[in-house]
């Protein structure tokens, strides 16, 4: 179970989760920062989807894209942060582990450091190999998409496109041009600043625990950014709940009195869309404070008597039950 998956189920538990966020979504709420045009509305692509591309492919360019723009915005603050604790090396270690051919293919943790050296040393600013981190970035993707998906077919996996083989051209043209909108539209825009306050990948703590994770893209100087790179501009109700979800969690996170609180203080929430270069975003107190403060008693509640037994979400319920009680 991940927020994302509770927002796509149909357990009890899941329809009254998503009710409470699905009420709160509103395509109204949001406006186009960078652009004079309406949100979820532009259909004139700077990047246009190829239609060579499959499904997976288009997934994996979305992943590699994630990490591009991270380190980019590294590169951007000279932030070694950006290239630590990334998912890739959960995926790059469930191969390690579960592949009955990493032997032979001499997979080894030296391999994974090796991979990453040029790409901290990209984002430190010193002269890197733009084309390197492209196609580095496709190899992360497919690591953390082996770890991501079922586990169970990892010894299925093809290694020679992972690790061997030069990555798809149709991946990294796509993917090369989303980047450099990227660098133009946002970086240049003035979205990050060198004192900006950058935490990648936030999670969220004790109530993330306890929808089995949530992690989203990037927070930065108060808002909280999803990076979208499908090809379908419309208004999705299910990605707007979904940032608002992480917004929720994390207010009620920021509520409880525990050790690994994690705080953040959430003003905005936008998407950027890749293949359009545009931010899109609302402010959440918009939605009326008392609204929120509402639907995250609501979502509390749920989760409170969410389906989770394992030991770790009983202690994670009991410390959400102490605090909802104050």
């Amino acid at each position: 179970m991940s927020l994302t998956s509770t927002l796509k189920g149909s357990s009890k538990f899941d329809k009254e989760f998503q009710k409470i966020l699905f009420d709160l979504s509103n395509k109204d709420y949001f406006s186009v920062l960078n652009k004079d045009c309406n949100p979820f509305e532009q259909d004139n692509p700077k990047v246009p989807y190829d239609s060579e591309l499959n499904s997976w492919q288009a997934s994996i360019i979305g992943t590699a894209f994630d990490y591009c723009a991270r380190f980019e915005i590294g590169k951007f603050l000279k932030d070694k942060r950006s290239t630590d604790a990334l998912y890739s090396a959960q995926g790059f270690l469930a191969i390690l582990k579960s592949h009955p051919k990493a032997k032979e293919y001499k997979l080894t943790e030296s391999y994974y450091i090796n991979l990453m050296k040029d790409i901290s040393e990209y984002v430190k600013g010193k002269e890197g190999n733009f084309e390197y981190v492209l196609e580095t970035s496709v190899r992360l993707a497919k690591m953390e998409h082996a770890v991501r998906g079922d586990v169970r077919r990892i010894p299925e996996l093809n290694l020679d496109n992972i690790f061997i083989d030069d990555q798809s051209s149709l991946i990294i043209n796509q993917l090369r041009d989303m980047v450099k909108l990227f660098q133009e539209e946002f970086i240049n825009g003035g979205y990050v600043t060198k004192k900006s306050d950058v935490i990648y990948n936030p999670h969220f703590g004790a109530t993330g625990d306890l929808v089995g994770g949530a992690d989203a893209d990037i927070f930065i100087d108060g808002t909280l950014y999803d990076f979208k790179t499908s090809k379908d501009n419309k208004y999705k109700r299910l990605d707007v709940a979904q940032l608002l979800g992480y917004f929720l969690l994390c207010e009620i996170n920021n509520y409880m009195d525990v050790d690994d609180a994690y705080y953040l203080g959430i003003n905005r929430l936008s998407f950027y869309k890749g293949r359009y270069g545009t931010i899109e975003s609302m402010k959440v107190t918009d939605l009326g404070i008392d609204t929120l403060n509402n639907k995250a008693k609501e979502l509390a509640a749920a989760l409170i008597n969410s389906p989770s037994r394992s030991m770790h979400s009983i202690m994670r319920k009991g410390e959400l039950m102490k605090a909802f009680q104050k």
